[in-house]
């Protein structure tokens, strides 16, 4: 018997996409830049929302289901992204404001098959963007001025100023805690501080937490009462704890 063997083809290399992210008065800035022209582009299928978010700026391309498309060849297009203002179930918020800065969700940005993306961030004099150290394509990054970030032995904290000083207190104390609990119980220490992002929401009712690799928590709060009761304090020591979590079961911390 004679057996042929085929091997495995080379794989097609990846073309290249450029974004390059601002902030604006109105929401971020997004130009996405390509190294072919091509009538369609298709959006990496990530957990988040991007129809009546994404709104494309250029004329003559449409957006919807996550696709921008032409019938002409294109090799550039801008979107806005708009600030998110609720909640969608299992789903990471592509972007929504935290005080005079903002929160990105950056796979929102990268491309699909066959696309690699590249994310550049153009900051503002006197803003930053944290964290400093990832490689903007696998989680959420801060971007807005310095001077709203408190930075403390245990975690760099950004709040919303609309937020209750008591809520964002509790939350990094409660963060800070299950940080050095799990770091113990488990014997796997982060590997570099959280970044943690509080924001309090008149509308509505509970609360959502989001983490990402940096390591970032998203705490979102709506309706919280402007003074602690005990029942508050007991839900935000459940709910923090939990998020925490997420760093080890995550794969944000090695195992």
């Amino acid at each position: 018997l004679l057996w042929l063997v085929a091997g495995a083809a080379a794989p097609a290399p990846l073309h290249q996409a450029l974004v390059t992210v601002s902030l604006a008065a109105d929401g971020a800035r997004a130009t996405v830049k390509l190294d072919r022209a091509v009538t369609r582009f298709v959006f990496a299928a990530v957990d988040t929302v991007r129809n009546g978010t994404f709104e494309l700026l250029t004329p003559g391309l449409t957006f919807a289901d996550d696709t921008v498309t032409s019938r002409k060849p294109f090799t550039q297009f801008t979107l806005r992204i708009r600030a998110e203002t609720r909640e969608h179930d299992g789903k990471y918020p592509a972007y929504y404001t935290v005080g005079r800065g903002g929160l990105l969700y950056v796979p929102a940005l990268l491309g699909g098959d066959g696309w690699q993306s590249r994310i550049r961030l153009i900051a503002a004099p006197g803003t930053v963007r944290l964290p400093v150290a990832e490689s903007l394509t696998n989680g959420y990054v801060f971007i807005g001025p310095r001077a709203a970030i408190t930075d403390t032995p245990a975690s760099a904290v950004v709040a919303d100023p609309t937020t209750p000083r008591w809520l964002t207190d509790a939350s990094r104390a409660e963060l800070g805690k299950a940080v050095r609990y799990f770091s113990t119980a488990l014997g796997i220490a982060l590997p570099r501080k959280p970044l943690l992002v509080v924001k309090n929401i008149d509308d509505g009712t509970g609360f959502v937490g989001d983490v990402t690799p940096g390591p970032v928590t998203a705490l979102r709060f709506h309706g919280a009462p402007a003074t602690p009761d005990p029942v508050n304090q007991a839900q935000i020591t459940g709910f923090v704890f939990h998020e925490a979590f997420h760093f080890w079961n995550g794969g944000i911390a090695d195992n």
